[in-house]
């Protein structure tokens, strides 16, 4: 299956996800806390892709 564009965005505060649109089902949970531990706390916006 051929998809483009956006299939998962957040906007987080710290740990708490304040919204989040997918385009594709899954289990994005361990993904998302992987790349949300990893932000350091005075980054205000950042872009990262996984596994492309």
């Amino acid at each position: 299956m051929a998809t483009s564009g956006i299939l998962y965005s957040l906007v987080a505060n710290r740990p708490v996800i304040l919204a989040e649109y997918s385009r594709i089902s899954g289990d994005f949970e361990k993904i998302i806390q992987a790349i949300l531990d990893k932000i350091p706390p005075n980054d205000s916006k950042l872009t990262y892709v996984y596994d492309e």
